[in-house]
């Protein structure tokens, strides 16, 4: 059977093996984290800036992700992303439904790293989301009004969520989903 290691952080020198077994640190503070959240946000401390701003960007995509586009969005190569999403994998952040889709395993990270995410920079990648689906869908825009307009009235891009606020209220008015079309007409 395997020998089971416990996951650390090596710069911290907090657990070490002493040639039989892993022995703690002596005058080691261990702290617990009170909630699923606090454990999330403690395992996000581990990632190295390059890593966090990957997972914020596909945080604010959504649940299902498309490698492609959140290299695009993110302004990296294919190679770049695809590394950042097998280091992400690795650390049970995210999974692979396929070659290039992935998905977040447990929505609640999703929502701790979204929640997480500094306003400015929730801005800007919200911005990039949006242009990025215009991009890659631009022929088959209709079905990305609703996801186009939250993510430019996020962004701050008046013109581009009123419009497509009015885009996504009309289609939701000709599915008879009034209420929906109501609420896109309130944020135009």
């Amino acid at each position: 059977p395997e020998e089971h290691k416990p996951e650390f952080h090596p710069l911290q020198k907090k657990l070490f093996a002493d040639g039989r077994a892993w022995v703690f640190a002596k005058n080691l503070e261990i702290i617990i984290p009170s909630s699923i959240e606090e454990t999330i946000k403690r395992k996000l401390t581990f990632l190295n800036p390059e890593m966090k701003i990957f997972l914020e960007m596909i945080a604010v995509f959504g649940q299902e992700i498309i490698v492609d586009i959140i290299a695009m969005a993110s302004k990296r190569n294919v190679g770049e992303t695809l590394h950042a999403f097998d280091e992400l994998r690795r650390l049970g952040f995210i999974k692979e439904r396929t070659g290039e889709n992935y998905f977040f395993g447990e929505d609640i990270v999703r929502q701790v790293v979204y929640k997480n995410i500094p306003r400015a920079d929730l801005i800007e990648y919200h911005k990039s989301v949006g242009e990025t689906i215009e991009y890659f869908y631009r022929s088959t825009m209709a079905n990305y009004y609703e996801q186009l307009a939250r993510h430019f009235t996020i962004a701050k891009d008046e013109q581009k969520a009123l419009f497509y606020s009015k885009k996504a209220a009309l289609k939701a008015h000709n599915n008879y989903a009034h209420n929906l079309a109501i609420d896109f007409y309130e944020n135009a």
